[in-house]
């Protein structure tokens, strides 16, 4: 009783009580899910006034309530919002989120126990509203505040200090509805109109007969308080529940269709609309209704301002039924005879989806629905189709199989359909059982039907088997780092203290023994199929025996594997030496390839000639050709002879054998298994003299001629004649000697340091020594200007000398007894200007003359 409201809401003339019970610990979910109580979901109950003559009925509930939602706080009578006839009850639950709002519409039955509308808070409270606004807790109602005919609504939310105004919108409710004409068609009558056959023969150009009917429709609505014309679009389509349409719309040629119309009230004339549609005469099956279906959608009113509320449409929805019927059943209905034929190839594993090839032929008559069933095992998996459009669904399957029912989409004019199936598998589950079982072989059925009557089924059904095909060629390959070795005997242990080594345990460091050296295999699948499993072996040159004692030739410092490969066999670095890092990178490897080159051009030896062949065991679909290096040198071009590089491989001295299992390698994958080692240079050159020669180690699969050898060629380097070999294998020398150099080094520093060599000069005397500088260019300028001048002086002395000398020569007496006398007057002057000065007379006393 936490809150009341009261109205007739089954228009009997009594009024009725709905009472809110908001702390009720029953509520929507406490029946449908669970069944447990929700507190404080709420109910709210109805009470129906009883009548004299009829059975009082009793207590209803309404719950739509959840936890702590309070569903019933609020309760109103807003009067009649849809304008039916009946009043509605209007309910609120504050504390369901923000707060909702329930419209329960009424009915000749009372109050509807679903809600036709839901008002929720978070929609329509303003931005920045917290949760717990309490959207519904107040409620008021029951008046037309825009005059518009319909009562509006008034939300209150406490907590968020807002109220919402809600505008009720008329309501229009649908009366007419569509229907067949005539309701029984009768198949195999011309009953099509010419200008109606016309526009169908412009599509089915081949058909002379058939069956045409129309599709009426009616209508208009009904209410109190709105009556303009509104605008709606019709959508209409015929026979759409099958895969395959018999009956098609004439001015689409399609089974949909839409027009516009423009709908009124009941008191004006209702829209009335023919539409003709024609049946496919090879497509009866008359076991089928045909069904009609009409929705309808309001688009605007014309007499209606854009801001005002729109009318809201009620009943949309119409549909109508027509039954077909034919006199002559024989000529009528379609009786098809279908045949199915497969054919198929066998399955690579992991070569992807594979196809099936089938045909559908269907005689006599076109079959109205095709049905396709397909059993498959569970390895396998429908993709899709190709050339016919199919529509499967999976019926119930079990671990091992599953069973497709599609549906064919067969053309008209055609009475052989062929198609193509793909189907996907799981390669290593493929695999899996075709390991347990070699003649393992997927089967798959078929089997086609159609809903009418076939003549021979005996050829509706085809069974495939599988055979599955495993492909996955491994290829072998194999590379040495570096290729060409270049090693020096000063730079190595000596075959005494290797053998000393090896009797005696020393703890030495691997760097040592000689130059390193990695030989990397790689085993790449070809594919399509995985490998699940294969049993490698590396052959390694490991030891030589000399005078009864095991001398390592390559020995090895580690062992890597990158891929789905695990290796065993003897440890590396069996006796615990000194390991430091190897660099065989592959950079290194090529510039110890080219130092090599260079040292063999010296030697008149070629190696270009040389080629290296790696065996690999190939399918008949793929040969892999490998490089082979020639064993043979050329021959030598000063000694004229032909010479053989000694090659040591597993044939001539004690190997290994290192066991590695490769699993679950995917197509196109690849695994590696580098040995990484230093060539010990005291066993070879102690086993030959030659200075060229091969190591050689070998990979294959167990059980197979799939193998391939890797090559490392060695160029023995022995130290210059002559010389005396005191640092050979001593390395510490140079050290000491380096730090001898760095002491000196230190000690003339000190002795410049002592002497001031490292010290600067003061400011202050920096200043003299330029303001010295600057004085001395002066002086320098000065007596280089004094120099000049002089220079131009003697120089013009010098031409008037030349002028006076022909005046000197001649004999003129007078003139010669009186120039000593004027020159004489003329002391101090040096004997070029006393000369000068004479010229410079004798011409004045000629003029005079003259």
């Amino acid at each position: 009783g936490y809150s009341l409201a009261s109205a007739d809401w089954d228009a009997d003339g009594v009024d009725d009580l709905a009472v809110g019970a908001p702390y009720s610990n029953a509520g929507r979910l406490a029946s449908r899910t669970t069944g447990r109580s929700l507190p404080d979901a709420g109910l709210v109950f109805i009470y129906y006034g009883p009548l004299k003559e009829s059975i009082v009925r009793g207590e209803h509930r309404l719950a739509n309530g959840d936890e702590g939602g309070h569903f019933g706080m609020a309760l109103l009578c807003p009067g009649d919002l849809d304008k039916d006839g009946f009043p509605d009850l209007v309910v609120g639950a504050p504390d369901d989120g923000h707060g909702k709002v329930f419209v329960y519409n009424g009915s000749p039955d009372g109050i509807k126990t679903r809600p036709s509308q839901v008002l929720v808070g978070e929609q329509f409270l303003l931005a920045g509203a917290a949760a717990g606004s309490r959207f519904g807790f107040s409620l008021s109602g029951g008046h037309d505040l825009d005059d518009n005919g319909c009562p509006d609504l008034l939300v209150g939310a406490v907590a968020a200090s807002q109220a919402v105004f809600f505008r009720s919108a008329p309501v229009l409710r649908l009366e007419g509805g569509i229907q067949f004409s005539p309701r029984v068609v009768p198949l195999g009558s011309d009953s099509c109109m010419e200008g109606m056959l016309l526009s169908v023969s412009q599509v089915f150009r081949n058909r002379e007969v058939y069956t045409c009917f129309e599709l009426h429709i009616a209508l208009q609505y009904n209410s109190s308080v709105f009556s303009q014309a509104i605008e709606v679009e019709l959508s209409m389509t015929v026979d759409e529940r099958y895969h395959f349409s018999r009956a098609l719309f004439v001015e689409t040629n399609t089974t949909r269709l839409k027009k516009l119309y423009s709908l009124q009230h009941v008191m004006m004339d209702p829209v009335i609309a023919k539409l003709p549609v024609y049946l496919l005469e090879d497509r009866p099956s008359l076991a089928e209704h045909l069904e009609a279906t009409l929705s309808v959608e309001y688009l605007r009113s014309p007499a209606l301002p854009e801001d005002s509320i729109q009318p809201i449409l009620h009943n949309t929805d119409f549909t109508a039924p027509a039954r077909l019927t034919c006199k002559d059943k024989d000529k009528c209905v379609s009786r098809s005879d279908l045949k199915l034929r497969v054919n198929n190839t066998k399955l690579v594993i992991g070569s992807g989806r594979h196809a099936i090839r089938m045909t559908v032929e269907v005689k006599e008559a076109r079959a109205h629905q095709v049905t396709l069933v397909i059993e498959h095992p569970a390895l396998l998996k429908f993709s899709h189709s190709s050339g016919v459009s199919l529509k499967c669904s999976q019926a119930p399957t079990t671990e091992l199989w599953v069973t497709l029912h599609c549906n064919l989409a067969t053309t008209l004019s055609i009475s052989l359909q062929e198609l193509t199936l793909y189907f996907d598998h799981m390669p290593l589950r493929l695999l899996e059982a075709v390991t347990r079982e070699p003649d393992y072989a997927p089967v798959i059925t078929f089997a086609v039907s159609s809903d009418t009557t076939d003549y021979d089924p005996t050829d509706n059904n085809a069974t495939v088997t599988i055979t599955p095909v495993v492909k996955h060629p491994l290829v072998i390959s194999g590379i040495s780092v570096p290729e060409q070795i270049r090693a020096f005997t000063n730079e190595s242990l000596t075959f005494e203290e290797v053998l000393s080594l090896i009797t005696e345990g020393k703890n030495e460091s691997v760097t040592a023994f000689g130059p390193p050296v990695a030989h990397t295999y790689t085993f790449l699948n070809l594919g399509p199929t995985p490998l699940l499993h294969e049993q490698l072996v590396v052959e390694w040159p490991l030891h030589h025996e000399f005078n009864r004692q095991l001398l390592p030739v390559l020995y090895i410092t580690e062992i890597t594997t990158t891929g789905p490969v695990v290796c065993t066999g003897p440890p590396a670095n069996a006796r615990n030496l000194i390991l430091e890092a190897q660099q065989t990178e592959g950079d290194e490897g090529r510039g110890e390839e080219d130092e090599a080159g260079e040292s063999l051009e010296e030697d008149d030896i070629d190696y270009r000639n040389m080629t290296e062949q790696n065996q690999t065991n190939t399918s008949s679909q793929h040969e892999l050709l490998r490089r082979r290096r020639d064993a043979t040198f050329p021959s030598e071009q000063l000694r004229g002879q032909q010479r053989s590089v000694p090659a040591i491989d597993c044939e001539l001295i004690q190997c290994t054998l290192y066991t590695c299992n490769l699993t679950d390698l995917n197509a196109g994958r690849s695994a590696t298994v580098t040995i990484s080692s230093r060539l010990v240079l005291a066993t070879i050159h102690t086993d030959t003299e030659q200075r060229y020669m091969v190591v050689s180690s070998r990979a294959s699969v167990a059980g197979s001629s799939n193998r391939t050898t890797v090559n490392s060629h060695v160029t023995i380097i022995p130290p210059p004649k002559g010389a005396l070999g005191l640092l050979s294998g001593h390395w510490w020398l140079l050290s000491v000697a380096l730090l001898i150099g760095l002491l000196v080094l230190l000690l003339l520093a000190i002795v410049l340091y002592k002497c001031g060599f490292f010290r600067r000069e003061k400011r202050q005397h920096l200043q003299q020594l330029r303001a010295s500088r600057s004085m001395r260019e002066s002086q320098y300028v000065t007596e280089l200007t004094k120099q000049e001048e002089q220079e131009r002086q003697q120089q013009y002395v010098l031409e008037q000398l030349g002028q006076a000398e022909p005046y000197l020569q001649q004999e003129d007496p007078q003139l010669q007894q009186q120039v000593p006398q004027q020159v004489s007057m003329q002391e101090g002057l040096s004997e070029e200007e006393q000369q000068v000065w004479q010229h410079m007379y004798m011409q004045g006393q000629q003029q005079h003359v003259d």
